[in-house]
């Protein structure tokens, strides 16, 4: 659904990038012929005797008034169409109802970013209680507030999207493996420790994360699939884990040097 909703918002900015094609070529289209006749006009005063001399000024004012209103309509139509594919890009930049960053945005993040990082994957646990306890309200109300948790333990140099359903992901460049377990374990502890109230409900809810290194240098799948493995690892362990892993040494055994916090 929600592909399907990025594809659609694709398909508006091309066909408003295409009006405005189509207002540039139909002002051509019609500049080009007055300026032909404004030109006519010019030249055919030479030979125009005085008689039809002030017809022919009054003609050639028209036209160029003509000329000057298309000009501003159509770069007026112009401007407010490149306003209205700026507004419309930005909409389909950000998730709907977390307003964290929409999938394909997170991920073309990634791709794009030439530093090195670690990607954490963050999935409510639990979370289809929720929704079928207190209704699917209820559930978009916890995920806003999961977003809000995420985004604010992660911090402003840091970016967090929502992957799809109660699955979160955060991007943290340029930072050490220190660091990167300090934040995880940072949005662990404050996701736990704080109830989330609707409607006087108290709905408590925690997450389980995988984490996993991200280079330009390799492909973004491998390190997605690292860190969603290690989410896996982290339900299995009892959920409310964050779950870091060693490569190599992950290859000899499923659970051989994994680093669980929490």
């Amino acid at each position: 659904m929600e592909k399907n909703s990025i594809l659609s918002h694709g398909g508006i900015v091309r066909r408003l990038q295409a009006a405005g094609s189509a207002a540039l070529v139909t002002f051509a289209a019609m500049a080009v012929p007055v300026s032909i006749l404004l030109a006519g006009f010019s030249m055919g005063g030479l030979f125009i005797s005085e008689v039809f001399k002030p017809t022919a000024a009054l003609v050639g004012t028209m036209e160029l008034t003509l000329l000057f209103s298309l000009v501003m309509v159509t770069f007026d139509a112009i401007r407010k169409m490149e306003t209205i594919i700026a507004q419309v890009k930005e909409s389909i930049k950000f998730d709907s109802l977390t307003h964290v960053l929409c999938r394909s945005y997170f991920l073309d993040l990634l791709r794009a970013s030439n530093q090195g990082g670690y990607i954490l994957i963050v999935d409510a646990d639990y979370f289809k209680r929720i929704n079928d306890g207190y209704g699917h309200g209820a559930g978009d109300a916890a995920l806003v507030e999961l977003a809000h948790s995420i985004e604010w333990c992660a911090g402003n140099f840091r970016h967090t999207g929502r992957l799809g359903g109660a699955e979160f992901g955060v991007f943290l460049p340029g930072v050490s493996r220190g660091v990167a377990e300090k934040l995880a374990e940072d949005i662990r502890a404050q996701v736990a420790g704080r109830p989330i109230y609707i409607e006087g409900i108290e709905i408590n809810l925690t997450v389980s994360i995988g984490a996993a290194p991200y280079t330009s240098e390799q492909p973004l799948r491998a390190s997605l699939t690292s860190a969603n493995e290690n989410l896996y690892r982290a339900k299995a362990l009892g959920r409310n884990k964050v779950v870091f892993d060693d490569k190599q040494m992950v290859k000899r055994h499923p659970y051989e040097g994994l680093r669980v916090i929490g």
